[in-house]
């Protein structure tokens, strides 16, 4: 979670969307607490969850997990059509 401009940014996992679209970035107005942009396709492969995420000013940066730890970098510029605009999967996986 995260506050830039006035807009609160947020990275979740649904547990219940076991295999489809479960991961997803939405992005909120803080004045009027509507949401202003949303993201739900490509962040992860099938069961895979979020485990991280960092923020800067124009970019969200998500690992998930499942086997693989793929960094994914979504472009958030244009609050209300954020895109996913790079992933990278090294070799192997963490097991801790």
């Amino acid at each position: 979670m995260d506050e830039r401009n006035n807009y609160l940014r947020v990275v979740t996992t649904n547990e219940r969307a076991y295999y489809t679209k479960l991961n997803s970035l939405s992005i909120y107005d803080l004045t009027t607490l509507e949401r202003v942009g949303y993201l739900d396709e490509g962040i992860g492969e099938r069961r895979q969850t979020v485990r991280s995420v960092t923020y800067d000013d124009t970019c969200c940066y998500v690992v998930t997990y499942e086997n693989k730890d793929p960094l994914y970098e979504i472009d958030l510029k244009d609050v209300t059509s954020p895109k996913i605009v790079s992933i990278y999967q090294a070799p192997g996986y963490s097991n801790y």
